[in-house]
């Protein structure tokens, strides 16, 4: 249950690809978008397998941290939920350049949400380290 309540707090509180995402898709329209939203896309799937490899190799050697660094996550995640619920936001009318595959690649390599995320996924999954 606390793996549920947590992959669902962190799946629907937008974090920096939602909201850029959503930003530029109302902007410049889905095809100038589609090049950032791929970029995404793959930055997402590699953090994942990234976030795997480093819960497995970091519970085998120090397992004593998995409650340590499930409550970190969550309380991190909270923060982002207040921080974003307390956020305002708004759209110039000044002429901007859409964003490219680079661009949303980066932003999921460098995106704190997702590496708590998956850290904190993949400390919660059942293996060999419980």
């Amino acid at each position: 249950m606390p793996l549920i309540t947590f992959v669902v707090i962190s799946v629907f509180t937008p974090g920096p690809n939602n909201i850029s995402a959503a930003a530029m898709g109302v902007l410049h329209g889905y095809r100038a978008t589609f090049k950032y939203l791929i970029g995404i896309v793959i930055g997402f799937f590699f953090m994942i397998l990234v976030s795997a490899w480093v819960s497995a190799s970091l519970l085998s050697v120090f397992p004593s941290l998995q409650s340590t660094l499930r409550y970190v996550g969550a309380a991190y995640i909270l923060y982002l939920a207040y921080a974003t619920f307390k956020a305002s936001y708004g759209f110039d009318d000044h002429e901007t350049k859409p964003l490219g595959f680079t661009n949303g690649l980066l932003l999921q390599l460098l995106n704190p949400k997702l590496i708590v995320f998956g850290l904190t996924l993949f400390f919660h999954l059942p293996g060999p380290h419980h």
